[in-house]
């Protein structure tokens, strides 16, 4: 399988984890709805610039939640990710497609880790019987502002691009 090949495998396998392999909550009804920004260039300067001139909220990527409850109680969840993705992956060299497709893998298991505090504050809602669920959804937001410190939105789990 040739090197471009292999990227396109890789970011169908990517996007199958979304609707496959995310996690997966016992009781509330959980969407994902996953869209995508186009980027072009030949280093990774260019693709660091367009990402951040083009994602969502300056950001290389941002995964947004929503738990919404009834009145009895039954819970949904709906997860939105926005993600770069190489508009033509066969004009950037090898190298950088490479090293893009380890940056885009790390990037979507951060993205993930996102999306299981909406699930988790659903979960814990739940448990609640959805009382004081607004304390629970302000709870899980600060572990996403906590979790992209700790982790510097992802710089320390491997979401770096160098040429």
């Amino acid at each position: 399988m040739t090197g471009t090949k292999k990227i396109i495998a890789a970011a169908g396998l990517l996007t199958a984890m979304f609707f496959l392999g995310g996690p997966v909550a016992a009781d509330p009804d959980v969407r994902t709805v996953t869209k995508y920004y186009d980027i072009t260039g030949s280093s990774a300067k260019d693709l660091k610039r367009q990402m951040k001139q083009l994602g969502p909220k300056g950001y290389w990527a941002y995964t947004r939640w929503y738990v919404h409850w009834t009145a009895n109680c039954r819970l949904d969840v709906k997860i939105s990710y926005t993600l770069p993705r190489l508009k033509n992956p066969d004009s950037t060299p090898l190298p950088l497609r490479k090293k893009w497709q380890a940056m885009l893998e790390n990037l979507v298991l951060h993205e993930q880790k996102h999306a299981e505090h909406g699930i988790r504050a659903a979960e814990e809602i739940e448990k609640a019987n959805c009382k004081k669920a607004s304390a629970i959804i302000k709870k899980w937001s600060q572990q996403d502002k906590d979790f992209d410190a700790e982790t510097r939105h992802g710089k320390t789990q491997g979401v770096t691009l160098q040429d």
